[in-house]
C-alpha cells in the first residue's frame, strides 16, 4: 500500500468512518428496543395466564434502559458529528494524532476501527495518554511511563 497523505481529507475519512460504525450501533439498539416492546404486548387470547404478564412486564422494564443507551449512543454520534474536521497542528479534542506506529483520534472513546485499510482508536480524553499529549505537535515528545514517544502527526 503506498503512503497515506494525512490531511485534512483523511481526517474528514477517518471522522467519517467512526461516525458510520457509531451510528450503526444505534440501529441495532433500536431493533433490541422493538424486539422487547414485541415481546412484551401479551398474547390477547382469553387464556393470558399471570405467567404471561409478568414476563411482559419484566421484558417491558428491559426496554427502558435500552432506550436509554439508545439515546447516549445517538448523543455520542452527534458529538462526533460536531468534531472540527479541519486541519490541526496541535493535539486536541478531534485530532488525528500517530506515535509508535499507532493512530487515534483524540479525545474521543472509541474501540479500533479502520479507513482506508488503516486502523485507528479513541483515545479518551480522560486518559493519561491524552494528559501527555494534549496541546503537543508533531515531533514534539513525551515521556509516559517511563518511556519517551514522539508525536509523528497531527491533523
Amino acid at each position: 500500500m503506498s503512503a497515506q497523505r494525512i490531511d485534512a481529507a483523511l481526517k474528514r475519512r477517518v471522522l467519517d468512518a467512526l461516525i458510520e460504525r457509531e451510528a450503526g450501533g444505534i440501529s441495532f439498539a433500536a431493533a433490541d428496543i422493538d424486539d422487547q416492546h414485541d415481546a412484551s404486548e401479551a398474547i390477547t387470547d382469553d387464556t393470558v395466564s399471570f405467567d404471561d404478564t409478568t414476563q411482559s412486564s419484566e421484558e417491558l422494564g428491559l426496554a427502558a434502559p435500552l432506550a436509554e443507551a439508545a439515546a447516549q449512543q445517538r448523543a455520542g454520534v452527534q458529538r462526533l458529528r460536531d468534531l472540527d474536521s479541519t486541519s490541526t497542528d496541535v493535539v486536541g479534542v478531534g485530532a488525528l494524532v500517530g506515535f509508535d506506529g499507532d493512530r487515534f483520534v483524540a479525545g474521543v472513546v472509541a474501540a479500533p476501527f479502520e479507513c482506508d485499510g488503516v486502523s485507528y482508536e479513541g483515545l479518551s480524553a480522560d486518559s493519561p495518554n491524552y494528559a501527555a499529549i494534549v496541546g503537543l505537535r508533531a515531533r514534539d515528545t513525551f515521556t509516559f511511563r517511563g518511556v519517551e514517544h514522539r508525536i509523528d502527526f497531527v491533523v
